[in-house]
């Protein structure tokens, strides 16, 4: 039996990317936009649950 190493992409948090879909839905934004206006608005990075000294950064955020 040959094994084989799988290599994936890292997985995101549930709650970032439940609460990415709730955002964009809430605000009828496109994926762009619900990106711009998580990176930018500090109680949205709360509500994925980043504190307020930890950034969010585009990595940890879904991809368009």
């Amino acid at each position: 039996m040959i094994w084989r190493t799988c290599t994936t992409k890292a997985t995101l948090n549930p709650r970032v990317l439940i609460g990415a879909v709730i955002i964009k839905h809430t605000l009828n934004l496109d994926d762009r936009e619900t990106i711009a206006h998580i990176t930018e608005n500090m109680y949205l990075k709360y509500f994925l649950g980043y504190s307020s000294k930890t950034p969010a950064n585009h990595g940890s955020l879904p991809s368009s």
